[in-house]
């Protein structure tokens, strides 16, 4: 977990922060434009697909942004919104805690996996669907920060050692290759069936040219030519 100074913690409270990017599940779009109708008196900031300002809402790209700028977004924030149905390691909720901000967060796995690591939560809204989150909103601009009791949290040296013998289990596993490459074959149909690799000739390998390659450059062609695949 990210610990912090509670000392050194900013009390910004120039926008809301919603978290997400271009991609659908994360429901950056719809959320933000949904708490800019519902607040607009407040001024609202979604990392998203695209950079914009419209009325209250203000956009920036995500993944474009360097550290310092991500940061300062998080540091002036009143609320840090977490709308997305998927998430795989919830750091935006780790950087929101860490930076004491209060949140409304989606109630999914990720989040509900890292709250349970903590002894104390305060300050993270949870909410089911768009219905609920006015309320979970609500509830966060009132708290004004966030805070955790995370002695028990393992460090970043325990979990990438957690993390390695996960790795060395799972090349262990006799099943492993058999499993790899039922899924390659499976890719290969897909692709095949998509039409998404051209092969000139409609289909037919010519086996005079593909013995002239040599070395890797033969494989890389076969590979190509037969598999239709790099």
């Amino acid at each position: 977990v990210y610990r912090r100074d509670p000392a050194s913690v900013e009390t910004g409270r120039d926008h809301i922060l919603v978290l997400g990017n271009h991609f659908p599940h994360k429901a950056a779009k719809v959320t933000s434009e949904a708490i800019r109708r519902a607040y607009p008196s407040l001024q609202v900031v979604v990392l998203g697909g695209e950079n914009f300002e419209s009325s209250n809402l203000i956009g920036r790209r995500s993944g474009l942004l360097d550290a310092e700028a991500v940061s300062d977004l998080f540091a002036r924030a009143s609320v840090v919104v977490l709308p997305s149905y998927i998430e795989g390691f919830g750091f935006g909720l780790l950087h929101a805690l860490a930076a004491g901000k209060p949140v409304a967060a989606r109630r999914i796995d990720a989040v509900l996996e890292i709250l349970a690591t903590f002894d104390r939560v305060e300050g993270v809204h949870l909410f089911e669907d768009n219905a609920q989150l006015a309320a979970a909103l609500e509830a966060a601009l009132r708290d004004g920060c966030s805070r955790v009791e995370d002695r028990r949290a393992i460090d970043w040296g325990e979990w990438s050692e957690g993390l390695m013998d996960f790795c060395r289990q799972a090349l262990e596993d006799p099943a492993l290759f058999a499993l790899q490459e039922a899924r390659i074959r499976e890719l290969d149909l897909i692709r095949r069936a998509e039409g998404s690799v051209s092969h000139p000739g409609g289909g037919v390998v010519d086996v005079a040219e593909l013995l002239s390659y040599r070395d890797a450059e033969f494989v890389q062609q076969a590979y190509r030519e037969i598999l239709r695949r790099p």
